[in-house]
């Protein structure tokens, strides 16, 4: 489907480089560009907030202070100067593509074959580069992710955990969309999976910290083929006077060196890409190895299997993370423009094979319409974390993090546009980051999302463009005294690396100061020291990956990792809808923005994930995910289940009791199910008030009976729509006399639900409240429920029975 949508682009952009060929002798359209090429390199300055980031750095550099706070706080004129409307950068950055590939297009010097010769001196020179820029990388890497000198780790993150989670899980034999959600492709998992197959351990702090350097080890490739990519992007190349052969160019060793060294500084000095990003960081590997192999293959005269290569690898970053899909678009819109229809042929099959041929073994594996549900049909109708109001750009902008890359990036833009007016490119491969950073920016504008590892997919185009600022070109070094261009040039890296130098100064306090882990480690402490292997019942996965137990398995046979994503999906019903209807969806652009929170409280995923609780299984509700993702009904069903060992850290934990053998589905011959929470008392409007005895039962004084009301909590699950109209009977019966002393019947649902209407797949959450009488005299009572015809009376058949007991009450003296 991608691969259709990409072609279908393709003839727009023929049309257009068609349109302006036939123009090219009409100077109108050629001042009509370079307007639009000036006017937008200004947005793009204005949306990189480049005048406030210059005026900030300068500021620091007179005071001497480059401290974080201080920068940060300062107020400058530049304050309010920002995008003037949320598709501003966008917009600005389309412009001047399009102003770009159409003033190329009158002039283009470039030949078919870029194939160049590089000397190995060349390559010498950058190995040794990189070798020093490697150990920047590693420690900004160390500190964001490792456990420092007291063997404290550094904060994790839910994603990290949901993806160490689920590979772990892969590791032991589970699948991705068959016996866990997953929302993204499954590549990201592979490695992390395969990591933790080989040393033994799925989970744990040992396999946490292995992931972690898994994670380091990928940024430091990534920041490899950052200098490798850079250098073949950027090099300008020149006749060898001393060579026979006047088609073979060779390249200059200067201007092939500080593009790639410069990029891959940039990328391992950013501290956003620092951080914890799995997916990011996974598909960010992939891609820009793609653009290297792809380069590669274009250097030797379009190798079919290198491009195959550059195809298949970025269908790797695509199936890591859906907006690795940029990279492939970038290909796609270049070679279609360059018409390069042989070697777009090749990196299209490359691409396409891969993805089908993994995608086809999880579809297989995991079930086609599963797979196609959670990751495409989930990611485009989930509804938008939207902060209303906010421009999501101008904060990535403002990132202490990442003012280095995005002030070089906003600068190069400029530059770029510069060389372009003035005819001085020697290629148009910077064209390749440039277009892939437009549907990356598309993605931050459009979703608007505010989580801000998000912004590591930008880092590495944005770096590759800032490497442009570090292009020499031998033939205009020995032209310099005649226009002074390449003194100008210099003077201008001389004085934009002086305002560099507080932006570098806050990233590197940023990047070495992490907040502590807090989160994890202490209840996964406790939990592992618990006896068995119960599963846990979590909201956050990281703290049974910590503690090396497995997630609790949810009453749908899903076992239960990313819960935001997984309540969201079912609450959206996208698991039981057909494909034709969710396509219809998606073409009435029904995606909801800014209701996060009201879907997540919708009924079914609150009742679904409330009956989890089994016999002996724990449950740890922590207070910055767990509480805020259940509605308080969930709580009070998980407490009534279970009890409360008290808090630890920030977090309750629960464990269910091991001796209430009704706690599980019970099957009903009119296709309910119905999972019991267990029987508590009420007090006030106060739930779970009476504590049960370790047998399980409820025990109350004689002169407090009358106080109090007997709740049973429970929920239904639909197998397939009931047939009649059914009510629930609640029976309180003696054990000593078999008398009836209190009963309540009523219809589902505190009288609502008319279970004729129910629908396969729905799960509710039910509560019937019995009030006690006073009269009650000492003795034990057994408590039935059951369900009935409310038209003929006839009872309902549950397991060869027509009642459940679902516990039993003490009356004392």
């Amino acid at each position: 489907m991608l691969v259709t949508v990409f072609l279908l682009d393709i003839p727009g952009f023929v049309i257009i480089r068609a349109m302006i060929n036939s123009l090219a002798r009409n100077k109108t359209l050629k001042i009509g560009l370079w307007l639009a090429l000036a006017l937008s390199s200004l947005g793009l300055i204005v949306a990189f907030n480049l005048p406030g980031r210059v005026w900030q750095s300068l500021d620091a550099l007179f005071r001497l202070d480059f401290s974080l706070d201080g920068m940060q706080n300062r107020p400058n004129p530049f304050d309010n100067f920002d995008s003037p409307f949320v598709l501003f950068p966008l917009l600005c950055l389309l412009v001047w593509l399009l102003a770009c590939l159409g003033l190329l297009s009158f002039n283009r010097t470039n030949p078919k074959s870029t194939s160049t010769k590089i000397t190995n001196q060349a390559w010498i020179f950058l190995a040794i580069g990189l070798l020093l820029i490697l150990p920047i990388g590693f420690e900004i890497r160390a500190s964001q992710l490792l456990p420092n000198a007291a063997g404290q780790n550094p904060a994790a993150n839910y994603d990290e955990m949901v993806y160490f989670s689920a590979a772990g899980l892969m590791a032991g034999g589970q699948m991705p969309y068959r016996d866990f959600f997953l929302a993204h492709p499954p590549v990201a998992l592979v490695p992390y999976s395969l990591l933790f197959k080989l040393i033994g351990a799925a989970g744990g702090q040992t396999a946490f910290e292995v992931a972690r350097w898994l994670t380091v080890i990928i940024g430091l490739l990534t920041i490899a083929g950052l200098s490798w990519a850079g250098a073949r992007l950027w090099q300008t190349n020149h006749r060898d006077p001393s060579s026979t052969n006047s088609q073979q160019p060779i390249t200059n060793n200067l201007n092939f060196i500080l593009p790639g060294l410069a990029a891959a500084l940039l990328y391992a000095l950013d501290g956003r890409v620092a951080q914890v990003a799995v997916l990011e960081t996974v598909s960010n590997l992939f891609a820009i190895f793609a653009l290297v192999v792809l380069l590669e293959g274009l250097q030797r005269d379009n190798n079919r299997w290198w491009l195959l290569a550059a195809g298949g690898l970025a269908g790797l970053a695509f199936l890591s993370k859906l907006p690795g899909v940029a990279v492939i678009f970038a290909f796609v819109v270049y070679l279609a423009w360059r018409q390069r229809w042989r070697v777009l042929g090749w990196v299209l099959a490359g691409f396409g094979a891969v993805t089908v041929l993994v995608m086809g073994l999880f579809g297989l594996l995991g079930g086609p319409g599963e797979l196609l549900r959670q990751v495409l049909f989930f990611q485009v109708l989930r509804p938008q974390e939207v902060r209303e109001g906010k421009d999501q750009i101008g904060t990535i902008a403002d990132y202490p993090q990442t003012g280095l890359t995005i002030f070089l990036a906003g600068l190069a833009f400029a530059f770029i546009a510069w060389g372009v007016y003035r005819r001085r490119s020697d290629n148009d491969l910077w064209l390749l980051p440039a277009l892939w950073s437009l549907p990356l920016l598309a993605v931050l504008i459009f979703g608007k999302s505010f989580h801000p590892w998000y912004y590591v997919q930008l880092a590495l185009p944005l770096a590759l463009i800032a490497g442009g600022m570090f292009q020499f070109n031998r033939q205009v070094v020995k032209k310099a005294k005649k226009d002074n261009i390449f003194w100008f040039k210099g003077s201008l890296l001389a004085v934009v690396g002086l305002i560099c130098i507080p932006l570098l100064a806050r990233e590197w306090q940023v990047s070495q100061t992490p907040p502590p882990e807090r989160n994890y480690n202490v209840t996964a402490d406790f939990l592992k020291n618990q006896p068995g292997t119960d599963p846990v019942l979590v909201f956050d996965p990281g703290y049974s990956f910590m503690a090396g137990r497995t997630p609790a398995r949810l009453p749908n046979g899903k076992i239960l990792v990313d819960s935001a994503g997984y309540m969201t999906y079912l609450n959206l019903e996208v698991d039981r809808s057909g494909l034709f209807s969710l396509t219809g969806q998606i073409f009435n652009l029904n995606r909801e923005r800014g209701q996060v929170k009201a879907i997540f409280e919708r009924e079914r995923a609150q009742a679904i994930v409330s009956s989890a609780m089994r016999p002996g299984m724990w449950a740890a509700l922590d207070e910055k995910i767990g509480l805020p993702q259940l509605t308080p009904r969930s709580v009070e069903y998980i407490a009534t289940t279970g009890i409360n060992t008290g808090q630890v850290g920030f977090t309750d934990i629960y464990h269910a009791r091991s001796n209430l053998p009704t706690l599980r589905e019970w099957k009903f011959d009119n296709g309910l199910f119905l999972t019991p929470q267990g029987l508590s008392s009420s007090f006030q409007g106060k739930a779970n008030y009476d504590p049960l005895r370790d047998d399980g039962t409820l025990a109350l004084p004689q002169k407090q009976v009358g106080t109090r009301t007997l709740d049973l909590r429970f929920t239904w699950r639909v197998a397939s729509p009931p047939p009649q109209q059914a009510k629930v009977f609640v029976h309180l019966i003696s054990e000593q006399s078999g008398e009836k002393v209190a009963q309540r019947d009523i219809l589902p649902l505190d009288g609502q639900g008319d279970t004729r209407n129910w629908q396969k797949g729905d799960y509710f959450q039910d509560v019937h409240s019995l009030p006690l009488p006073a009269t009650l005299a000492p003795g034990r009572y057994r408590l039935e429920i059951g369900l009935y015809d409310s038209n003929t009376t006839q009872r309902i058949i549950v397991e060869g029975k027509d009642s459940i007991v679902l516990g039993y009450v003490v009356v004392e003296q």
